[in-house]
């Protein structure tokens, strides 16, 4: 596949990375092989940090500091009620002079996390965001991790905001299943500028990045060269649906992606004083290739599991976030690109 779009120069920092070889005739998965794939904003996951921002300005809750129950609650909607293979987290805590995996700084809460999880997790947060980082976690058993960096870009400011306080965080994976190795998948952890209104800051920033990525997957012999296969996942702040779109997004629509999303798509963040479900935040956009005749996404909307509440918003929020989680399964395949 060649993206369209224009050359721009961007800094990407190499975190770490290796060569893939795919045996020639791999065995199809069975049909029943499907991996959860997706994004979830885990309201500041810092260890002694209270939440509820903004809500307590306006008379609701403060919430206290994450008990070990509450991560071990995390724990069993991450591994056991949603079955993630791949999973982008937004405002995690992490410690920017301690070296973890992949070159990414190391993060006490999401090692806390990790070991509830069991030993078959991994994960890789983002330099950049401090206090509230990007991370991406993901089963070992079910994903290889390839190639992992970061795509650091100097500070441009739109409608007062920086485009990219939290720089995009990426991964390319290699799906396996059985022991064999199949398709690979780039994920792009995003958190863009908070405020819905700031619709030329959203669509600043996300044409920045196609731009940066269309230069890298027709780059010869780079990290993502003639990758087909990406996932931009994460908090993008804006309402898709509501009157001001981003005009960006919806060229990205009529071009070579897809928002997994439409009129009907729920709202996947919890605010207001009572608590209750408010704005639709956060997506998953894939490029069109993984809309094709390989069907590798066979959705054309993405999940948000705001059936997880039960209905008690606020005991939601107290105990795993002010977001719901969104996915979408994705099928292991015989590579072809």
């Amino acid at each position: 596949m060649r993206m369209r779009g224009r050359v721009i120069l961007a800094a990407v920092v190499l975190l770490a990375g290796c060569s893939t070889e795919f045996p020639a005739e791999p065995e199809p998965p069975r049909p029943s092989d499907r991996y959860r794939v997706g994004a979830w904003n885990i309201e500041y996951l810092h260890d002694g940090h209270a939440r509820g921002f903004p809500e307590y300005f306006f008379g609701g809750p403060l919430y206290g500091p994450r008990t070990e129950a509450d991560y071990a609650a995390i724990a069993s909607v991450i591994l056991h009620e949603l079955d993630f293979t791949i999973l982008v987290l937004n405002e995690v805590n992490a410690q920017s002079g301690a070296m973890g995996a992949w070159g990414g700084p190391a993060s006490v809460e999401l090692d806390r996390l990790r070991d509830r999880l069991g030993g078959q997790y991994a994960y890789v947060a983002s330099h950049s965001g401090h206090p509230q980082h990007l991370a991406i976690l993901w089963d070992q058993e079910r994903a290889r991790a390839d190639t992992v960096f970061e795509i650091r870009y100097p500070e441009t400011l739109v409608e007062g905001q920086d485009l990219f306080l939290r720089d995009p965080l990426v991964a390319k994976f290699t799906l396996l299943a059985e022991g064999n190795a199949y398709n690979d998948l780039v994920v792009v952890a995003l958190h863009l500028a908070s405020g819905q209104s700031n619709d030329r800051n959203h669509d600043s920033a996300l044409a920045l990045l196609v731009d940066t990525l269309t230069t890298l997957v027709n780059a010869s012999g780079g990290a993502l060269s003639g990758e087909a296969d990406i996932v931009l996942a994460g908090d993008l702040n804006f309402d898709f649906f509501d009157p001001d779109r981003e005009e960006f997004v919806e060229q990205m629509e009529q071009g070579d992606w897809d928002v997994l999303a439409d009129g009907l798509y729920p709202y996947t963040r919890l605010g207001g004083v009572p608590l209750g479900p408010d704005s639709r935040l956060d997506y998953l956009i894939c490029t069109d290739a993984m809309r094709g005749s390989r069907a590798l996404i066979a959705e054309l909307v993405a999940a948000v599991h705001g059936d997880l509440a039960r209905g008690d918003f606020n005991s939601f929020r107290r105990v795993l976030s002010d977001h719901f989680p969104v996915s979408v399964l994705v099928r292991p395949s015989p590579d072809d690109d």
